[in-house]
């Protein structure tokens, strides 16, 4: 991931590692069944929100199911 953004300065980099993150978490959940939008799909703030109340909860959700594995 470091070498994607290696030309940025760190807030830069940061920043941009933060939404590329988040877009991973987010598609990983919509595909699990874990959350119901693709926040990349849509212009709506309140989804934006749910997302983030319903982040701890999705990571719990993904550490139970990789501890199956």
């Amino acid at each position: 991931m470091r070498k994607l953004f290696e030309s940025m300065d760190d807030q830069a980099r940061l920043f941009y590692s933060r939404i590329f993150n988040t877009a991973m978490l987010n598609l990983h959940a919509v595909r699990r069944g874990y959350f119901d939008t693709l926040i990349c799909e849509t212009e709506d703030p309140r989804v934006m929100l749910r997302w983030k109340e319903a982040v701890p909860q999705i990571v719990h959700m993904i550490r139970i199911d990789n501890m199956k594995d």
